[in-house]
């Protein structure tokens, strides 16, 4: 396996991880809603859109934001016949990545807030 086809599968392994810690923090802030320890915050724009959910790594690394090489030796994305080159996947994957932080970052600080909110009143 080439450097480029390793760092596309460590960015994936880190967004599947994310993702992870995503729904962990969701669910988290959905149980203190149900139990009333949080009050619900207007929601943001980004808040609004759901994260996709990964499809699970098989034997050869396939997800659904990794671009495969078919049997011509080009570069396909899984939804479609457009070659992209490993560069753009790379960038892709970084985004994703980057929009993944950005959510849990948002999450932990609705709960700090929350937390912060509850012990004040």
């Amino acid at each position: 396996m080439d450097l480029l086809h390793k760092q596309i599968l460590v960015l994936s392994n880190k967004i599947d991880a994310l993702y992870q810690i995503v729904e962990q923090l969701n669910q988290k802030v959905s149980k203190a809603l149900e139990e009333g320890r949080l009050k619900p915050l207007p929601a943001t724009p980004a808040e609004q859109a759901p994260l996709p959910k990964p499809r699970p790594l098989v034997s050869t690394p396939e997800h659904k934001d990794i671009l495969m090489d078919d049997d011509y030796g080009q570069v396909r994305h899984l939804s479609g016949d457009r070659p992209l080159s490993p560069e753009i996947q790379i960038q892709r994957l970084t985004a994703q990545l980057t929009a993944a932080y950005n959510q849990i970052a948002a999450l932990e600080e609705q709960l700090l807030s929350h937390h912060s909110h509850s012990h004040s009143h």
